[in-house]
This record gives C-alpha cells, sequence and structure tokens, in this order.
C-alpha cells in the first residue's frame, strides 16, 4: 500500500512508497533569539510571513507523512511547548525533549531520541531555525537507498558580498558579480540519521564538529544538494528575517 502525501490545498499530490517512508522527526528548537531582538520566546518562535519558522517547517514534515515529532528545547521552552501543544493541530504528536542546560545539536539530538517510539529506524533532524522548502521524499529515498548512517542536506548559498573578478597579472579588473551562487556547498542543517548513530553523537557538543567527521570513515555518509525547486534561508539576524519575509510574500 502506498501513502498518499498532501500538497498545501489538502488535495493529493503524489504516493509515497512505504519502503522510502520516514515518519519520525527532531527539531532542535532550543535557541536564543537575541540578535533577531527576541527576548520572551525562543528563536524558532520568529515570525515570517505571519507564521512562526517552526510552523513553516512542520507543515513541510507533515505534508510528507512525518507523524511523530520531537522537539529538542530548552530556552522559553514553554512557549513552544504551549504554541505546539500536542499537535493535533499539524497532524503530528508532539513531544518535548527539555534541556536543563544547553547541550549542543548533537547533545540535544541524542536526548531527543530517547522521547522517539520504541521501534524508530531513522529519523530526519533539523535546525529549528531555517526557512526551507525540501523534496523530503526523495530525501528519504536516496537515504534508504544508500543505507546511509547520515545523509546531511547540502545547499550552495548566495554570497552576501560583491565579487570582482580581475586579472592575477595586471590587476585589470574583468567583470563584477553583485552576490553570486557560491561554488561551495554548505550544510544546510537538515539531516536522515540511521539509529546506529546514536553511539556517535556527545552527551554534549555539535553534531557538526564531534559527529560526521568522525563516521567519514564508515563509508556511509552521504550528502543530499538541495536543487533550484528547493529553497533554504537560515534566520540569524533581523536582515535574515525582512529578507525571508519579502521571500515568501513575493
Amino acid at each position: 500500500m502506498s501513502i498518499k502525501e498532501i500538497d498545501s490545498s489538502g488535495r493529493v499530490s503524489k504516493e509515497v512508497e512505504p519502503n522510502f517512508r520516514i515518519i519520525d522527526a527532531i527539531i532542535v528548537a532550543g535557541g536564543e533569539g537575541k540578535r533577531l531582538g527576541l527576548v520572551d520566546r525562543p528563536k524558532p518562535m520568529a515570525e515570517v510571513n505571519g507564521k512562526p519558522i517552526i510552523d513553516h517547517q512542520l507543515f513541510e514534515m507533515q505534508n510528507f507523512g512525518i507523524e511523530n515529532v520531537v522537539f529538542a528545547v530548552g530556552f522559553k521552552h514553554e512557549v513552544l511547548s504551549t504554541h505546539i501543544g500536542k499537535g493535533e493541530g499539524y497532524r503530528i504528536s508532539a513531544r518535548m525533549s527539555i534541556e536543563d542546560v544547553p547541550l549542543g545539536r548533537g547533545g540535544a539530538t541524542k536526548k531527543a531520541m530517547k522521547e522517539l517510539p520504541n521501534n524508530w529506524r531513522n529519523v530526519l533532524v533539523t535546525n529549528g531555525d531555517n526557512i526551507w522548502r525540501v523534496n523530503l521524499r526523495l530525501l528519504f529515498k536516496k537515504h534508504i537507498e544508500q543505507n546511509a548512517i547520515a545523509t546531511i542536506v547540502v545547499v550552495q548559498p548566495r554570497n552576501p558580498f560583491g565579487v570582482v573578478e580581475f586579472d592575477d597579472d595586471t590587476g585589470r579588473v574583468e567583470r563584477f558579480d553583485e552576490k553570486p551562487i557560491m561554488k561551495e556547498w554548505i550544510n544546510a542543517g537538515i539531516y536522515v540519521l540511521s539509529r546506529e548513530i546514536e553511539p556517535y553523537l556527545p552527551d554534549v557538543g555539535d553534531t557538526e564538529t564531534l559527529t560526521f567527521p568522525n563516521i567519514v570513515n564508515t563509508q556511509r555518509v552521504y550528502v543530499y544538494k538541495m536543487t533550484k525547486n528547493d529553497y533554504w534561508r537560515p534566520i540569524d539576524t533581523r536582515k535574515d528575517l525582512e529578507a525571508a519575509n519579502k521571500e515568501y510574500s513575493s
């Protein structure tokens, strides 16, 4: 039996093959939003297009069949907990993993895994302060087909600066390129992790520095490249928030 995927209008848009289905997710949502001017709520509660960042992520998740979401929370966690409730409004089952002290993204993920259903095998993990649209169906399919221990979504961001290209020998300017797409790929803060990764996660610290570099030698760490049809923007400053609001309203 296939799983029906619902589009934004509530219509069935495509069917998800059950062998490639992932139903569990963790959102790391314990960050403060000092640079956004937020003192009364966690960073993922900053609003884009009239809705908290967390709501945009949950819409993407439930649209691709995610059923169980654990929120790794810390700073002002009661605000997010009150907003999400038990998840009925998002067609998910929601649980909170509360940090008494900051554990870092890796430690928060490891702690949150204890709140997942006992039979979980693969889990989608996201940083709760990014806005994104990704074809999760294709991401899940690639992760499972490749028997990956970790699949990292990567993106080519736009350079925040104008680039000057010139001749190295003469110094003559050849062209200007205003905020081009970078050639390098960076970590988008979206992952699919196999249960096998759990022993490699730190109790305190970040996955990006303490886990991923240490499991590369398993030869089971892969990337999923975002395409031009996908969207990603980190929300770190007021300028990011303003840009995201413009992009969503255009």
